[in-house]
């Protein structure tokens, strides 16, 4: 009878000591919240037309209590037929503080006599890296900005 009693508060004790470690390891990682503002392409210049440009602006909230970097950040889309991936030009791999935000325009670059781009880019998808692992976001459309 007091080992029933004993194994039962021992039971009790581990399973809401394991439910407040994993809310503790829930609420401290990062949560990132990713806004797209906008998102389009163009040729860089008109006059002779050697790249175009896609331009996402961005903004990253982080509503957990620790820091995370950013890393990678790539673009994937269908262009005739065949995937293709592009990296961001450039990025300071910047710090998103616990309760902080930051705003990035994303740029990636692509030479015309690779790929031309002539209409909008459905179904792409944002890639970014960080230090506590990967987020994809789904861009239904990129149009051309004249």
């Amino acid at each position: 009878m007091v080992e029933n009693i004993v194994a039962i508060i021992g039971a009790i004790t581990g399973s809401v000591s394991l439910g407040v470690l994993i809310y503790k390891t829930w609420k401290e990682k990062p949560r990132l919240i990713f806004t797209i503002e906008d998102a389009y392409w163009y040729i860089h210049t008109p006059e002779s037309p050697t790249f175009n440009i896609i331009a996402i602006p961005v903004r990253i909230d982080n509503k957990g209590d620790h820091n995370t970097t950013l890393h990678t950040i790539h673009l994937t889309f269908i262009h005739n037929k065949k995937p293709i991936t592009v990296s961001c030009d450039y990025i300071q791999s910047p710090n998103v503080q616990p309760h902080g935000s930051v705003k990035l325009y994303l740029n990636f670059t692509i030479k015309r006599s690779e790929i031309k781009l002539e209409d909008s880019i459905k179904n792409a998808t944002l890639k970014i890296g960080h230090t506590h692992g990967l987020k994809e976001i789904q861009l239904e459309i990129i149009n051309e900005r004249k």
